[in-house]
């Protein structure tokens, strides 16, 4: 018998990586992820907005470091255009 746990709101709101640029957006995925685990309705609407939101900060959390590495405007350009589309 298997003993992992299965919890909505972590597995909605977890993210990797952990950078001051998206602390913000991991904070607003939290506080959005609690109201969506209790609501009743829409709710694959509402889990889709948020693992898409996830998915964006853990995307800029990959490209963060090849920012530092390669001081790459391309990928600086791509975190920056994530970043908008999280603000929207």
């Amino acid at each position: 018998m298997s003993t992992n746990r299965f919890f909505l709101f972590t597995d909605l709101t977890e993210t990797k990586g952990n950078y001051p640029v998206t602390e913000l957006s991991k904070l607003l995925i939290q506080a959005i992820g609690h109201d969506v685990c209790s609501s009743r309705w829409n709710t694959h609407s509402l889990y889709s907005l948020v693992t898409r939101a996830r998915d964006i900060c853990n995307t800029i959390n990959e490209l963060l470091p090849k920012v530092n590495q390669d001081a790459s405007w391309t990928v600086f350009d791509q975190c920056t255009g994530m970043i908008t589309s999280l603000e929207e």
